[in-house]
């Protein structure tokens, strides 16, 4: 799928197939898309913990869940549990690990070359004792990593381009750090869940509402930014923008979805005694 019918088509997805697994080819290759984005000194801030849902107990899931993110523990096949290691940067200088800047690998590789004015003296005399020592002296800094949100992003971006449905909501982390031994260093992120949509995710409208020019300047922060109009035409011809309202089927899609996913789950259970929606109202918005 071309990128910009992929940022067109991405959507928050909360309903997924619960019957239909994700192939682990699938789930992959969005890890390597995580592994390929971007990051500061090449160190890997983030971890992830990939999730199998049937291999959890229904307790074990309750336990993840949050008061935002509750049926996608039940429905989605896969969580991917997203983490900042705050450990990653001053281990790697501490330990010179390849393929950091602190060991030396990128600049013999050529990534970051002479002609940027590059070597092992700059390395050695100015690199690691003027910048990376002391940042990464101060130990471990909560707070997020913007190398994280990178690599979630592009996550993100390639389950779309190959057919999932795919969220991103907060889970509970002392739950996931007595269920799956996450070390004290890890701070928790986000999780991401992957499935089969059982939403169009056409039905859902594009994000709505929100007008560009308040939030981008040019120049300084006082100038708004010059958005041209035809240059929107082009992005919609694209599929990178589309419709930004919800169909009008999209309460009918929702009511279908109800009925299903009770059905499914057996009259025996009934609304409140193990349904994935019992209680909860469906989430909408892109």
């Amino acid at each position: 799928m071309e990128f910009a019918r992929v940022v067109g088509r991405r959507r928050d997805i909360h309903f997924y197939s619960p019957w239909q697994p994700v192939e682990m080819e699938k789930v992959q290759k969005v890890l390597e898309a995580a592994r390929l984005a971007s990051r500061a000194m090449n160190v890997a801030f983030f971890k992830a913990i990939v999730v199998l849902r049937d291999q959890l107990s229904p307790a074990d899931r309750d336990a993840l869940k949050t008061p935002f993110a509750r049926h996608q523990f039940d429905l989605a096949p896969v969580f991917i549990l997203w983490y900042h290691d705050m450990d990653a940067g001053p281990t790697d200088f501490a330990e010179r690990r390849w393929p950091a800047v602190p060991s030396g690998a990128v600049y013999e590789a050529l990534a970051l070359p002479p002609l940027l004015g590059w070597s092992d003296r700059y390395v050695s005399e100015v690199v690691l004792p003027e910048v990376l020592g002391p940042a990464w002296s101060r130990g471990r800094r909560p707070g997020g990593n913007a190398d994280v949100g990178v690599a979630i992003g592009q996550a993100v971006l390639c389950a779309v381009d190959q057919g999932l449905g795919t969220s991103l909501a907060p889970f509970s982390e002392d739950a996931a750090r007595a269920l799956f031994s996450v070390p004290e260093g890890w701070e928790a992120v986000t999780a991401q869940f992957l499935g089969y949509p059982l939403e169009d995710w056409a039905g859902i409208g594009q994000r709505a509402g929100e007008d560009l020019a308040p939030a981008v300047f040019e120049g300084d922060a006082r100038t708004p930014f010059a958005f041209d109009e035809d240059h929107r035409e082009r992005l919609v011809a694209a599929g990178m923008l589309t419709a930004p309202d919800s169909a009008p089927w999209r309460a009918s899609e929702l009511a279908y979805l109800r009925r299903l996913l009770d059905e499914a789950n057996g009259p025996s259970q009934g609304r409140n005694h193990g349904t994935p929606l019992a209680g909860h109202e469906p989430q909408e918005g892109a």
